[in-house]
């Protein structure tokens, strides 16, 4: 598992279709200046540790209002 560390603050943009949305896999990431509006909720929310490894879900913060 590999860290990186960005000086600038920039996001990873995610579309709706994960197999067919133009997204940052096509056009990279975005700096976060260039972003307009607010997250009204969460999808889904995963982490990994090196304690725990992989896919492990947050299933208290799924579909979380932000507002």
């Amino acid at each position: 598992l590999a860290y990186y560390y960005f000086f600038v603050l920039i996001v990873f943009v995610s579309g709706d279709n994960r197999h067919n949305s133009s997204d940052s896999r096509s056009w990279g990431t975005v700096p976060v200046s260039d972003v307009y509006g607010k997250g009204e909720y969460v999808i889904w929310s995963m982490y990994s540790t090196q304690e725990k490894p992989g896919f492990n879900f947050r299933w208290d913060r799924f579909f979380t209002s932000l507002l």
